[in-house]
This record gives C-alpha cells, structure tokens and sequence, in this order.
C-alpha cells in the first residue's frame, strides 16, 4: 500500500514540475490551459459522469 502511495505521490511531483516548467517557459499558454482548458475538462469530466450515472436509470425505466 505504501509502494501505491509513494508511485503516486512521485507522479504528482513530476506532474507538478512540468506544469510549473510549462507555465514559466510559455507564460499565454499556460495561462490559457489553467483558464479556459482546465475548467472545460472539468465540466466535461461531470458530465460524461453523470450521462453514465443516469443511463441505467433511463434505460430501465424505458422498459
């Protein structure tokens, strides 16, 4: 279990570096991802997840 934790606390490192890495190199378009991109992928995360959540619903109550 701490082998899991530690990979994934290693990959948010990485992750975190190359974000701050991209966002201090190319200061538009980092500003445009954490902007404009980072909501929209958000709202379509939520959505995909709740057309799967709901589709059993609507396709039982069909029936």
């Amino acid at each position: 279990m701490s082998t899991i934790k530690e990979i994934f606390s290693r990959m948010e490192n990485q992750f975190d570096t190359s974000t701050e890495r991209l966002i201090l190199h190319h200061q538009l378009l980092g500003f445009f991802l954490l902007v404009v991109v980072a909501p929209l992928l958000t709202l379509l995360a939520v959505g995909v997840c709740a057309c799967v959540l709901t589709m059993p619903y609507i396709l039982f109550s069909a029936i």
